[in-house]
């Protein structure tokens, strides 16, 4: 099979980052905060998706720091899913708190706690 790696998303960020404004990773297992850095520059984001579904990705991933470079470089997002990224951190939901745009947000598989499930609750969610 074919698998994305940093560099494939660096390349693809690089060409397209004025805009580009989707993105979805799936289940993709080799990727590192380097990716995550390269789409945070990609200003016109609308839509982005993290869907972990294997275990290594919500270790990886689960508590949301990565998720915090996208917020914090690509303020225009309306929809975000982080489906399978279990325990986000408070300061992540505090950066998605952020999106002033945000519409959307699908987070299923959330194991939180009953304060950052507050704070999801304080998101400006239309």
């Amino acid at each position: 099979g074919v698998f994305l790696v940093d560099e494939n998303i660096l390349e693809i960020c690089g060409q397209s980052y004025q805009s580009l404004m989707l993105v979805s990773l799936i289940n993709c297992h080799f990727l590192t905060g380097k990716s995550f850095v390269g789409i945070s520059k990609c200003r016109k984001l609308r839509n982005f998706s993290l869907i972990a579904t294997s275990k290594r990705l919500v270790i990886q991933f689960g508590r949301g720091q990565h998720i915090e470079d996208i917020v914090n470089g690509c303020k225009l997002i309306t929809n975000m899913n982080l489906s399978g990224c279990e325990s986000l951190s408070e300061a992540c939901f505090r950066s998605l708190a952020k999106l002033q745009d945000l519409k959307v947000l699908n987070m299923s598989w959330f194991k939180g706690s009953m304060g950052t499930l507050w704070l999801l609750g304080s998101l400006p969610l239309q």
